[in-house]
């Protein structure tokens, strides 16, 4: 951590002045310029570019397969097969399993931690040295840092529970000890409370904090704070959200797919050779707005830049290693190192008809799709939302020629094919789904995927020249959608059930069903409510890294966790109440005297 106060510091120097150093060079070295902290953190103008830091600093808290082990070992996703046994990112079978792999020596887990501090320790300076700057200029810098710091501290504890408070005002009183949840969530709540007041109501740029992010990191932290804290108040939580929804600046996109944009195509269900469409212009990018309102309140802007900062993994994290083989390389939109799949419930129905595609030879018109059914999952029949999520049916794009090579992992999986129109037309190909004839450690190459977060413009035969290892499509952090879904389950918590049914009914699912009316929604009771609402989130809010705070904040991180997650249900003796918080690395423990999360090995 002390590396961690450093480090900030100087970075933030280094966006001043033109150095030669890396950051890495800076650790251990002491400024060299005339500046002092105080000069630096105190001034508007440096000020400003690190707050412009900061944004940055978040985004690369977010960027990689750190950020997504935050989202495996839930009942929404896990570790693919072949990742999982041949684990080669030392012990990440674990985040699945909880077995002695997660442990502080954990280095994915170190690296979350350092990521997220490393925000919440510059985000602190600024506010100490600046915040007593009356300018408007100023209040909005501090404004920003607050709510930037109080999201990477909700980050920190919700995952790892008692956390210390880095602040230089309060360094007197708490030093570097881990302080209990209750005085963690009040300075959370706090430096929110002060953001609201001074952070504008709107920003050009979507990547800023505004007073209504603050609102909505505000009322979620009112409903997350841990009940033990004594803070969770469902009633406060509700104005913040009543006062977004008033503001009539956010709304529901019409088309759910439209938030993501994984095409600029549809996907035909079972094409004949003859009607292979021709490939219309290139994606654009999502910007979640939609007739002048937005339905992201926060973004991550991920950007493609020169020097590799900007772009994030994702979809090199969650796609298809069977087309990572076959296209040998970072090439196509689809392929992947395949790090994070769905789990089976994540990507089944309700009911219990044979609903997934299994197999089928494309172009064979005897063999035909060859339909299985896996077990009741989440998704209700005509909700869009399944399809924009998920990859069910792996067809590519292309104008090609070409034989396929031999894979090295089983059955060969794409068709040979031929360009059946003009040259220089794209077309379909459909993929093969042998997965009998694949190793073991390789049947999730073909199974559903992840598809949010498939980004059309990384693909070789765009031209553009980026590979799928740095997809770059803007993350909604807080939607609307979110918003609308915390405000129903305040109504509920208050006795307005009826109200609150009609929210999730009538807005969220309306959308989610398009021109089509959704299947009923109608517990029968606030209990029931709180079982369905987590459901509802799960279909609405799939992969956008919210399900483990849910899961937590419920109480059902246990019982849904063991009951659908496919690794847990294999092993389920590891997961117990102490596994929803993660073991604190053991360079912290060492070094200031920790003592360990309940648990796990010192």
């Amino acid at each position: 951590m002390k590396k961690i106060f450093k480090y900030c510091a100087l970075c933030a120097m280094a966006g001043m002045f033109v150095l030669s150093t890396s950051c890495n060079d800076l650790l251990e070295a002491e400024p060299s310029g005339k500046l002092t902290e105080a000069e630096m953190f105190g001034n508007v103008k440096s000020a400003m570019l690190i707050v412009n830091g900061l944004y940055d600093k978040n985004l690369n808290a977010m960027r990689g397969w750190e950020f997504l082990r935050t989202m495996v070992g839930t009942d929404e996703a896990r570790y693919a097969r072949n990742r999982h046994l041949t684990d080669n990112y030392g012990l990440d079978g674990s985040f699945d399993t909880y077995g002695d792999g997660l442990s502080g020596n954990n280095s994915g887990l170190g690296a979350l931690w350092n990521n997220y501090w490393a925000v919440v320790v510059e985000a602190g300076k600024v506010v100490y040295y600046l915040g007593e700057d009356e300018s408007p200029e100023a209040k909005q810098l501090v404004a920003e840092a607050r709510f930037l710091r109080a999201l990477n501290m909700f980050r920190l504890s919700v995952q790892w529970g008692d956390i210390p408070i880095l602040d230089p005002a309060l360094e007197a009183e708490y030093g570097t000890d881990r302080q209990p949840e209750n005085v963690v969530w009040k300075y959370i709540i706090d430096d929110l409370t002060a953001a609201i007041v001074d952070l504008a109501p709107e920003s050009s740029d979507s990547f800023r904090a505004t007073r209504y992010a603050a609102l909505a990191m505000l009322g979620k932290s009112l409903m997350y704070a841990p009940e033990s804290t004594g803070l969770r108040n469902f009633a406060e939580a509700d104005k913040c959200f009543v006062e977004i929804i008033n503001s009539g600046k956010y709304g529901l996109v019409s088309n759910y797919k439209d938030l993501w944009n994984n095409a600029p195509f549809e996907y035909p269900k079972i094409p004949a050779v003859s009607d292979f469409p021709d490939r219309p212009d290139l994606i654009k990018t999502p910007n979640f707005k939609e007739g002048g309102i937005s339905e992201s309140l926060f973004t991550v802007e991920f950007t493609y830049r020169s020097d590799d900062s900007g772009y994030n993994s994702y979809q090199w994290c969650t796609g298809s290693w069977e087309f990572e083989t076959w296209f040998a390389g970072e090439a196509s939109w689809l392929s992947g190192y395949e790090y994070m799949v769905p789990n089976i419930f994540m990507y089944e129905d309700v009911n219990t008809e044979a609903d997934f595609i299994h197999n089928y030879e494309f172009p064979d018109p005897v063999l035909g799709p060859q339909l299985i059914d896996r077990g009741v999952g989440v998704w209700e029949d005509g909700d869009q939302r399944r399809d924009a999520s998920i990859r069910y049916e792996w067809y590519y794009y292309t104008d090609t020629y070409s034989e396929q090579p031999a894979l090295s992992y089983g059955a060969n999986n794409l068709a040979t094919y031929k360009n059946k129109g003009t040259a220089g037309q794209f077309k379909w190909i459909q993929v093969n789904e042998r997965k009998a004839q694949l190793a073991d450690n390789m049947r999730d190459a073909m199974n559903p995927h992840i598809k949010k977060f498939e980004d059309f413009r990384c693909d070789v035969n765009t031209g553009l020249g980026i590979s799928m290892f740095r997809t770059h499509k803007p993350f909604p952090v807080i939607r609307y959608a979110d918003i609308l879904l915390l405000h129903a389950e305040c109504l509920s918590e208050a006795g307005n059930i009826g109200e609150a049914i009609n929210v999730v009914q009538n807005q969220v699912r309306k959308r989610a069903w398009g021109d089509g009316t959704p299947s009923a929604w109608n517990p029968a009771s606030k209990e029931q409510f709180r079982d369905m609402i987590m459901d509802e989130r799960m279909r609405e809010l799939a992969f956008e890294g919210w399900r483990r705070t849910d899961l937590i904040r419920t109480g059902k991180f246990v019982n849904l966790v063991k009951s659908r997650n496919d690794w847990v249900i294999e092993t389920p003796g590891y997961i117990n109440e102490n596994k929803k918080h993660w073991p604190v690395p053991l360079s912290e423990i060492t070094e200031f005297g920790w003592t360990q999360n309940p648990g796990y090995i010192q």
